[in-house]
């Protein structure tokens, strides 16, 4: 999603969002969980504007990070569990 994206979605398109805030919404869009549409986040920002979506962001962010590390630790065990079949197998 892009700015123009987002924008298209707001109830007033001509408001100005910087990249850095807009980073944080695609944050809050990606990862917090009563987020499940563009629509959804858009409706967000129509109610609270940035000081809802920094609220949210953080929750966004750690859920963010821990998918990453779940997904790091699956390869992990995939990668071991491999190994020891081959161990297994010899």
């Amino acid at each position: 999603m892009t700015i123009e994206e987002f924008k298209s979605y707001l109830e007033n398109a001509n408001v100005e969002i910087s990249n850095a805030d807009f980073d944080k919404i695609h944050t809050v869009y990606q990862f917090h969980p009563v987020t499940k549409t563009r629509l959804d986040v858009a409706k967000l920002f129509d109610m609270g504007g940035m000081i809802l979506i920094n609220d949210m962001y953080s929750r966004a962010k750690a859920i963010g990070r821990a998918e990453r590390e779940m997904l790091a630790a699956k390869r992990m065990y995939e990668e071991l569990n491999e190994k020891y079949m081959e161990l297994k197998r010899a």
